[in-house]
C-alpha cells in the first residue's frame, strides 16, 4: 500500500515538473522569438537608433501580453534597469545581487530565484532574462519572465484518480487478508 501511494505520488510529482518545464520553455521561447523577430528587423533595415521607440513600443506590447498570463512575471527594463512596462507583481528580479551579475556578464540565462511572500512562503522563480537586441549596441532592452510551480495548474482526470484510489483499496485489502491468512497458518501449525 505504501508503495503503490509512493508511486502515484512520485507520478504526480513528475507530471508537475514535466508542466512546469514546459509552461517555462514556452515563455522562454516567446521571448526568443521576441528577440529574434527584433533581431531581424534591425538586420533589414539598419534602424536601431532611427526607429528605438518603436522596437521599445513593440517589446513593452509583446511583454504586457506575456504577462498577463497566469501566474508569469514579465517585464522590459531599459538599460539603466528602470521598468519600462506595467507590472502587477510584487516581485523584481533587479532586486537580487546574484541576478544582477547574470545580466551583466551575459546575454541571457536561466537562474532561479528564491522569491519570499508576505506570508513568508518561499517560491522558486524559474527566470529567463535577454538583452534585446542581439550585439553591441547602445540603449538596449533587457527582457525578463519568471514562472512558480503555482503557474501551472494540474487537475487530474477522473478516471486516474479513481484508479489510484482502487489500487491502494485493494492493495489495502489483499494485505489485510494476507496478514490473516500468514496469523491462521500460525495457529494452525501452533496446534
Amino acid at each position: 500500500m505504501i508503495a503503490f501511494s509512493l508511486f502515484f505520488i512520485d507520478l504526480l510529482q513528475s507530471a508537475e515538473n514535466d508542466l512546469l518545464n514546459e509552461n517555462y520553455q514556452d515563455k522562454k521561447l516567446t521571448v526568443e522569438m521576441m528577440a529574434y523577430q527584433t533581431d531581424e528587423f534591425i538586420a533589414h533595415d539598419d534602424d536601431w537608433i532611427a526607429d528605438h521607440s518603436y522596437y521599445q513600443t513593440s517589446l513593452i506590447f509583446n511583454t504586457e501580453l506575456l504577462n498577463s498570463a497566469y501566474m508569469t512575471y514579465a517585464e522590459v527594463f531599459d538599460e539603466k534597469l528602470n521598468p519600462l512596462s506595467k507590472q502587477d507583481n510584487e516581485f523584481n528580479p533587479t532586486d537580487y545581487p546574484v541576478f544582477l551579475l547574470a545580466i551583466r556578464d551575459n546575454n541571457s540565462g536561466d537562474i532561479v530565484l528564491p522569491y519570499k511572500l508576505s506570508d513568508g512562503t518561499v517560491r522558486q522563480m524559474y527566470t529567463y532574462y535577454r538583452w534585446i537586441p542581439t550585439g553591441n549596441y547602445t540603449d538596449r532592452f533587457l527582457v525578463v519572465v519568471s514562472i512558480s510551480k503555482e503557474a501551472i495548474m494540474t487537475q487530474s482526470d477522473i478516471w486516474f484518480e479513481i484508479t489510484a484510489g482502487s489500487l491502494i483499496f485493494l492493495t489495502t485489502i489483499l494485505n489485510i487478508v494476507l496478514i490473516m491468512l500468514i496469523v491462521k497458518a500460525q495457529k494452525t501449525k501452533n496446534e
